[in-house]
C-alpha cells in the first residue's frame, strides 16, 4: 500500500462531533440540498469526517439532516447522543438554578436600582 493511500484512509477515519459555528453556514445548506431538504433551525451538533461536514442534529428538536451517498447512520446515532447530553446538562444546569436559595425571590419586594450592581430593598 503506497504512502498516500494511507494517509487518505487516515484521513476520512478522523471523526469530529462539535456544535455548528456560523462558518459551517454553507456546508450546511450545500448537505441540506443534498439530502433534499433545509438546514435546521437553532443551534446544531454536526459531524465531521475526513474534514466534511456529513450529518447534523437541532439540539431543540432533534431534526437531522445527512449525506445521503454517505454512510451516516451510525453518525447520526453519535450526534442524537452528544444531543441528548446537552439537553440534559442544560435541564440539570436550571434545576440548580432553580433551587438556589440565596436568591431572593421576585415577590421580596428587592429589585435593581441605580447604578448596576447596587441591590436595593422596598422603598
Amino acid at each position: 500500500m503506497s504512502t498516500t493511500a494511507a494517509t487518505a484512509t487516515t484521513d476520512l477515519d478522523k471523526l469530529t462531533i462539535r456544535t455548528a459555528e456560523y462558518g459551517d453556514r454553507d456546508e450546511l445548506i450545500r448537505l441540506a440540498q443534498r439530502d433534499a431538504t433545509t438546514v435546521p433551525d437553532g443551534a446544531l451538533v454536526v459531524g465531521e469526517i475526513g474534514g466534511r461536514i456529513r450529518a447534523a442534529v437541532a439540539i431543540e428538536s432533534g431534526r437531522t439532516i445527512a449525506d445521503p451517498f454517505s454512510r451516516t447512520t451510525d453518525l447520526v446515532a453519535l450526534l442524537h447522543a452528544r444531543v441528548d447530553q446537552i439537553t440534559r446538562a442544560r435541564r440539570r444546569e436550571l434545576r440548580v438554578v432553580a433551587r438556589n436559595t440565596n436568591v431572593p425571590p421576585a415577590s421580596s419586594g428587592f429589585a435593581l436600582r441605580g447604578r448596576p450592581g447596587q441591590l436595593a430593598g422596598r422603598a
